[in-house]
């Protein structure tokens, strides 16, 4: 088994054990994870039957905007999303940018900037608490969800 199904939790996990680059990676599937909890929360049984027979696959520019739309977010999904692609463009795909991330000087070793790491760190735990909020949402259990938003309140707030 590789690192991520052995150790890896969450973005930040890999961080502290010291693998950027890993936990840059792991960014996209959190955000898929994300879009599919609240589509699956939505309803829709045609979405959900792809998901079973794993012919799904995210529709970057219509499934935010949906889900804005059904849990009335006033386009806080959306901006969630375009925040965390543009930052997955430019973290994973190659060029120059991803190339500077893997040089310190003349020497190979991991090169993030504090504010990429407090990025993907912030990024991935409001994804998180999105997906927390929809599945204690989906069992009811009011007393629970307020306690998951008064958290996420208090994280948010601290953010530089």
């Amino acid at each position: 088994m590789g690192y991520q199904r052995e150790r890896a939790q969450f973005p930040s996990d890999v961080f502290r054990d010291n693998f950027p680059a890993g936990a840059f990676s792991l960014l996209r599937p959190v955000f898929e994870t994300l879009v599919r909890v609240h589509l699956i929360a939505m309803g829709d049984r045609q979405v959900i039957e792809e998901m079973r027979a794993d012919r799904f696959r995210i529709k970057f520019f219509k499934h935010p905007e949906k889900v804005d739309n059904h849990f009335h977010l006033g386009g806080d999904f959306k901006s969630l999303y375009l925040r965390i692609m543009n930052f997955m463009h430019s973290a994973v795909h190659m060029g120059m940018e991803q190339m500077k991330r893997q040089f310190k000087g003349e020497d190979l070793a991991p090169n993030y900037s504090e504010q990429e790491i407090i990025a993907v760190v912030q990024m991935s735990t409001v994804a998180k608490f999105m997906v927390t909020s929809r599945v204690i949402e989906r069992f009811q259990t009011d007393t629970e969800q307020q306690v998951v938003l008064a958290l996420l309140r208090d994280f948010t707030s601290r953010q530089p």
